[in-house]
Protein backbone atom coordinates (compact mmCIF):
# COMPACT_ATOMS: atom_id res chain seq x y z
CA UNK A 1 0.00 0.00 0.00
CA UNK A 2 2.92 2.67 0.74
CA UNK A 3 4.86 1.63 -2.18
CA UNK A 4 1.70 0.95 -4.23
CA UNK A 5 2.89 -2.69 -3.86
CA UNK A 6 -0.25 -4.08 -2.13
CA UNK A 7 -4.09 -4.32 -3.15
CA UNK A 8 -6.24 -1.29 -2.05
CA UNK A 9 -8.40 -3.76 0.38
CA UNK A 10 -5.40 -5.69 2.21
CA UNK A 11 -6.03 -3.68 5.27
CA UNK A 12 -9.63 -4.99 5.16
CA UNK A 13 -8.59 -8.78 6.34
CA UNK A 14 -7.18 -7.60 9.29
CA UNK A 15 -9.98 -7.95 11.30
CA UNK A 16 -11.26 -11.31 9.95
CA UNK A 17 -7.27 -12.38 10.24
CA UNK A 18 -6.96 -10.67 13.73
CA UNK A 19 -9.63 -10.72 15.32
CA UNK A 20 -10.30 -14.09 16.55
CA UNK A 21 -6.98 -14.78 17.42
CA UNK A 22 -7.32 -11.84 20.27
CA UNK A 23 -10.90 -13.57 20.93
CA UNK A 24 -8.71 -17.19 21.59
CA UNK A 25 -6.30 -15.24 23.35
CA UNK A 26 -8.72 -13.29 25.51
CA UNK A 27 -10.61 -16.53 26.38
CA UNK A 28 -7.14 -18.22 27.61
CA UNK A 29 -6.38 -15.27 29.62
CA UNK A 30 -9.76 -15.79 31.55
CA UNK A 31 -9.15 -19.58 32.16
CA UNK A 32 -5.76 -19.08 33.27
CA UNK A 33 -6.41 -16.71 35.67
CA UNK A 34 -9.72 -18.18 36.72
CA UNK A 35 -7.68 -21.57 37.27
CA UNK A 36 -4.64 -19.80 38.74
CA UNK A 37 -7.04 -17.98 41.62
CA UNK A 38 -9.41 -20.93 42.67
CA UNK A 39 -7.93 -21.15 45.81
CA UNK A 40 -11.25 -23.63 47.31
CA UNK A 41 -10.48 -27.42 46.78
CA UNK A 42 -12.40 -27.28 43.49
CA UNK A 43 -9.61 -25.28 42.64
CA UNK A 44 -6.86 -27.12 44.07
CA UNK A 45 -8.45 -30.21 42.84
CA UNK A 46 -9.08 -28.86 39.05
CA UNK A 47 -5.05 -27.63 38.92
CA UNK A 48 -4.25 -31.50 40.46
CA UNK A 49 -5.96 -32.77 37.09
CA UNK A 50 -4.59 -30.63 34.82
CA UNK A 51 -1.27 -30.81 36.34
CA UNK A 52 -1.80 -34.61 35.64
CA UNK A 53 -3.01 -34.68 31.97
CA UNK A 54 0.07 -32.09 31.57
CA UNK A 55 2.51 -34.94 32.48
CA UNK A 56 0.72 -37.89 31.23
CA UNK A 57 -0.35 -37.09 27.82
CA UNK A 58 2.40 -35.44 25.80
CA UNK A 59 0.45 -34.24 22.61
CA UNK A 60 -2.12 -32.82 24.91
CA UNK A 61 1.31 -30.43 26.82
CA UNK A 62 2.20 -29.48 23.25
CA UNK A 63 -1.44 -28.26 22.23
CA UNK A 64 -1.63 -26.78 25.34
CA UNK A 65 1.74 -24.97 25.35
CA UNK A 66 1.39 -23.99 21.46
CA UNK A 67 -1.87 -22.36 22.26
CA UNK A 68 -0.79 -20.71 25.33
CA UNK A 69 2.34 -19.50 23.84
CA UNK A 70 0.85 -18.19 20.36
CA UNK A 71 2.36 -20.24 17.90
CA UNK A 72 -1.17 -22.23 17.17
CA UNK A 73 -2.54 -19.39 15.52
CA UNK A 74 -3.13 -20.29 11.91
CA UNK A 75 -4.18 -17.87 9.52
CA UNK A 76 -6.43 -19.25 6.42
CA UNK A 77 -4.80 -20.19 3.23
CA UNK A 78 -4.89 -22.47 0.14
CA UNK A 79 -2.50 -24.75 1.02
CA UNK A 80 -2.10 -26.71 4.61
CA UNK A 81 1.06 -25.00 5.39
CA UNK A 82 0.02 -21.71 4.69
CA UNK A 83 -1.01 -19.28 7.56
CA UNK A 84 0.98 -22.17 9.85
CA UNK A 85 4.25 -21.22 11.97
CA UNK A 86 6.64 -22.12 9.71
CA UNK A 87 9.60 -24.75 11.88
CA UNK A 88 13.26 -23.47 12.55
CA UNK A 89 14.10 -25.25 9.49
CA UNK A 90 17.84 -26.27 9.32
CA UNK A 91 19.89 -25.88 6.11
CA UNK A 92 23.83 -26.50 5.72
CA UNK A 93 24.76 -23.19 6.01
CA UNK A 94 22.48 -21.16 8.49
CA UNK A 95 18.66 -22.00 10.08
CA UNK A 96 14.94 -19.91 9.25
CA UNK A 97 14.93 -18.19 12.51
CA UNK A 98 18.57 -17.28 11.75
CA UNK A 99 17.33 -15.76 8.24
CA UNK A 100 14.41 -13.69 9.63
CA UNK A 101 16.29 -11.79 12.18
CA UNK A 102 16.69 -8.94 8.91
CA UNK A 103 12.95 -8.61 9.97
CA UNK A 104 11.86 -9.07 5.80
CA UNK A 105 10.25 -11.98 4.33
CA UNK A 106 12.26 -14.84 3.40
CA UNK A 107 11.56 -16.69 0.59
CA UNK A 108 13.06 -20.47 0.78
CA UNK A 109 13.51 -21.73 -3.12
CA UNK A 110 13.78 -25.50 -2.59
CA UNK A 111 14.54 -26.12 -6.65
CA UNK A 112 17.63 -27.23 -8.45
CA UNK A 113 17.24 -24.45 -10.62
CA UNK A 114 16.67 -21.22 -8.26
CA UNK A 115 14.75 -18.10 -9.66
CA UNK A 116 15.35 -14.80 -9.53
CA UNK A 117 15.95 -12.71 -6.89
CA UNK A 118 12.99 -11.05 -5.31
CA UNK A 119 13.55 -7.24 -4.18
CA UNK A 120 12.94 -6.67 -0.29
CA UNK A 121 13.02 -10.09 0.50
CA UNK A 122 15.68 -12.70 1.84
CA UNK A 123 16.25 -15.39 -0.32
CA UNK A 124 17.78 -18.82 0.19
CA UNK A 125 18.23 -21.72 -2.06
CA UNK A 126 18.67 -25.38 -0.75
CA UNK A 127 16.75 -27.86 0.49
CA UNK A 128 16.16 -28.16 4.45
CA UNK A 129 18.20 -30.37 6.65
CA UNK A 130 15.24 -31.36 8.31
CA UNK A 131 12.99 -34.78 7.74
CA UNK A 132 10.02 -32.55 6.79
CA UNK A 133 7.67 -34.64 4.22
CA UNK A 134 5.14 -31.39 3.70
CA UNK A 135 7.93 -28.82 3.22
CA UNK A 136 10.22 -31.60 1.06
CA UNK A 137 6.82 -31.42 -1.70
CA UNK A 138 7.38 -27.75 -2.48
CA UNK A 139 9.34 -25.87 -4.60
CA UNK A 140 9.18 -22.54 -2.47
CA UNK A 141 7.84 -21.02 0.27
CA UNK A 142 7.47 -17.37 1.06
CA UNK A 143 7.96 -16.51 4.91
CA UNK A 144 6.33 -13.57 6.56
CA UNK A 145 8.87 -11.76 8.88
CA UNK A 146 6.45 -13.02 12.10
CA UNK A 147 7.49 -17.02 11.10
CA UNK A 148 4.04 -17.98 9.39
CA UNK A 149 4.18 -19.44 6.07
CA UNK A 150 2.77 -16.64 3.63
CA UNK A 151 2.53 -18.61 0.58
CA UNK A 152 4.14 -21.63 -0.89
CA UNK A 153 4.46 -23.21 -4.19
CA UNK A 154 4.01 -27.12 -4.62
CA UNK A 155 6.54 -29.25 -6.57
CA UNK A 156 6.17 -28.58 -10.23
CA UNK A 157 3.25 -26.29 -10.42
CA UNK A 158 3.97 -23.07 -11.45
CA UNK A 159 5.75 -19.96 -9.19
CA UNK A 160 3.36 -17.33 -7.83
CA UNK A 161 6.08 -15.52 -5.92
CA UNK A 162 7.00 -11.66 -7.34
Amino acid sequence: MVRGEAPDDLLDTYHDERHPVGAELLEHTQAQTALMTAFTPDGRRLRSLLSTLIAEQPAFARALAERLSGLSVRYPGAHPLTGTRAPNLKFRDTTLFRLLHAGRPVLLDFRDEPGPATPGTVVHHGRPLDDRPDWAALDTALIRPDGHVADVTPSGEPDQHP
